[in-house]
């Protein structure tokens, strides 16, 4: 499977989310890049998203999709409950992966889908477009250089106005909130600069008047003499640093915030 070395991939959308349209132009404008299909729960919107976005093929399931053999990576952009799930059966189809970000919050559904994406030889990666960026790149290489000595705290903070509690990115049924919707950034930020950490610790609270939530944290970072754990080793980053520590701090403005810091 695969097409010849300069050939553009052939791309799936898998569901028709309002974050696609982030996507898709950058798709249609790249040469690497060829998009020839979504797949939708109702076919009809399927077919209307592609008439509306200039894709081939529309399909009325998930399943159709994945059963696409011209299609070589699928782009997931379900809710994040549902992220697991399907970049498994996508991978165990015979696709490459990029699922939106944030993944998961369980651990053991990350080891499930990277333990699949290795059974099935395909790539899956987390939607982190950051991570790429060439400015990024330079910081990493500055830090682990040595310009700003040797790295001991990680402080960051991320935060935007959103106030329809209805929202996606903030209902907690599908896995929303503050932490996970912007915090995952803050989290990927101090591992990618500390490595994987060794320990997590932190507490929360809940109440009527925060239907978010109030959360705080922080991560240790091993010895640079530890060896990268599994997840470190999967996800490519197994750079470890002196014992450090990272805070991070994430908020939605709506009655009642959700961060670690």
């Amino acid at each position: 499977m695969g097409s010849p070395a300069n050939a553009p991939v052939k791309w799936g959308i898998l569901s028709t989310a309002d974050i696609n349209r982030k996507v898709i132009p950058g798709a249609h404008a790249s040469d690497k890049v060829e998009l020839v299909a979504v797949g939708s729960r109702d076919r009809a919107r399927a077919e209307a998203y592609a008439r509306e976005w200039e894709i081939p093929r529309a399909y009325g399931s998930y399943e159709e999709l994945l059963g696409d053999p011209e299609i070589e990576a699928i782009y997931i952009s379900v809710p994040n409950t549902m992220h697991a799930e399907w970049s498994i059966k996508a991978v165990e189809a015979g696709k490459h992966v990029l699922c939106e970000k944030p993944f998961t919050r369980h651990p053991e559904e990350v080891d499930a889908a990277f333990d699949a994406a290795q059974r099935n030889d395909r790539l899956l990666s987390e939607a982190f477009m950051y991570r790429h960026n060439p400015q990024t790149a330079k910081l990493s290489e500055l830090v682990r250089d040595g310009a700003i000595g040797e790295l001991r705290l990680v402080r960051s903070a991320f935060s935007y106005a959103l106030y329809d509690e209805s929202n996606i990115r903030l209902r907690t049924d599908v896995e929303g909130g503050a932490l996970m919707d912007v915090g995952c950034y803050n989290v990927s930020g101090s591992r990618l600069l500390g490595g994987e950490p060794e320990r997590v610790w932190g507490d929360a609270w809940f109440g009527p008047s925060a239907p978010i939530g109030f959360s705080r944290g922080r991560c240790g970072f091993p010895a640079m003499s530890s060896p990268p754990s599994t997840v470190a080793r999967r996800s490519r980053h197994a750079t470890s640093w002196r014992p450090s520590v990272a805070r991070a701090r994430c908020s939605s403005t709506i009655p009642g915030t959700a961060s670690i810091r």
